[in-house]
C-alpha cells in the first residue's frame, strides 16, 4: 500500500532554526515548498547586527587609510556601509540562485528558480551567525573577532590579498560549505560528494574574486595617496 501522506510544511521560525539544527529535513522542505520570507528576514537581521561591525570598522579606518588620503565623515561611512551590505546581500541572493541553477543543469539536475532562490536565501544563515558573533565580540571586548586563520592579523594586513585568503578560512566559511553541501544535494537530487565538490569549487571562485577585488582596491588607494 502506497503511503500518500504529505508532511506538513515547517513554519517560518522552524525553517530559520532548522537550517542549522536539522539541515537535511529543512532543506527538503524548502525545496518542496520554497519561500522568500525567511531569506528576507535573514538579510534584515544581518543588516541590523552589522551596525556593530561598522562601528568597529570606523575605529580601525585610520589604520588602513594611507597618510594624506581624506577621511569620509563617520556618519556617512556608517550609513553607506549598512546599506551597501544589505544591497550586496539582496543582489547576491538571486545571482547565487542562478549559479545554482546553471551548475545543477550541468550535472543533469532540474530545479526551478524559486527553489534555487529559496535555497540561496536560507544559506545566508551563516551571514547572520557571523554578524551575531561580531556584535557580541565587539560588545564584550571592544573589537571585532575573526574566527579563522586571519584572526591575529592587523587591520592593515587583513586588507591585503593574503589577508583576504586567511580571513576566508574561518568557522563561518566551513559552516557555509557544510550547509551548502546538504542544501545542493537536496536541490539537485544528487549525491553528497557531487554537491560538496560543486560547493568547494564555487567557494574558491568567490575567494579568488575577493582577492582580486582587494588587490585592485589597494592599488586604487595607493593612487589616491597624497605625496608628502
Amino acid at each position: 500500500m502506497t503511503d500518500t501522506t504529505v508532511k506538513p510544511r515547517k513554519g517560518l521560525l522552524a525553517r530559520m532554526l532548522g537550517v542549522l539544527i536539522d539541515p537535511g529535513a529543512t532543506f527538503d522542505d524548502i525545496v518542496a515548498r520554497p519561500d522568500a520570507a525567511g531569506p528576507v528576514l535573514f538579510i534584515i537581521i544581518t543588516g541590523a547586527l552589522s551596525v556593530v561591525s561598522i562601528i568597529s570598522t570606523l575605529n580601525t579606518l585610520p589604520e588602513t587609510t594611507p597618510t594624506g588620503v581624506p577621511m569620509p565623515p563617520p556618519a556617512l561611512t556608517a550609513v553607506s556601509g549598512i546599506l551597501g551590505l544589505i544591497l550586496g546581500l539582496l543582489v547576491w541572493w538571486p545571482i547565487r540562485a542562478l549559479i545554482f541553477m546553471g551548475v545543477g543543469s550541468l550535472l543533469g539536475a532540474k530545479s526551478t528558480f524559486s527553489q534555487s532562490l529559496a535555497v540561496s536565501g536560507y544559506l545566508n544563515v551563516t551571514q547572520v551567525l557571523s554578524a551575531l558573533v561580531s556584535a557580541i565580540a565587539f560588545a564584550t571586548t571592544g573589537r571585532s573577532v575573526t574566527l579563522g586563520l586571519g584572526m591575529m592579523l592587523s587591520a592593515e594586513q587583513a586588507a591585503t590579498p593574503l589577508g583576504v585568503v586567511l580571513n576566508a578560512v574561518n568557522v563561518f566559511g566551513l559552516i557555509y560549505i557544510a550547509l551548502s553541501t546538504v542544501a545542493l544535494a537536496k536541490l539537485w537530487k544528487v549525491s553528497t560528494s557531487k554537491s560538496a565538490a560543486a560547493t568547494i569549487v564555487l567557494w574558491l571562485i568567490v575567494v579568488g574574486l575577493s582577492v582580486a577585488s582587494a588587490h585592485l582596491g589597494r592599488q586604487f588607494t595607493e593612487m589616491l595617496q597624497v605625496p608628502q
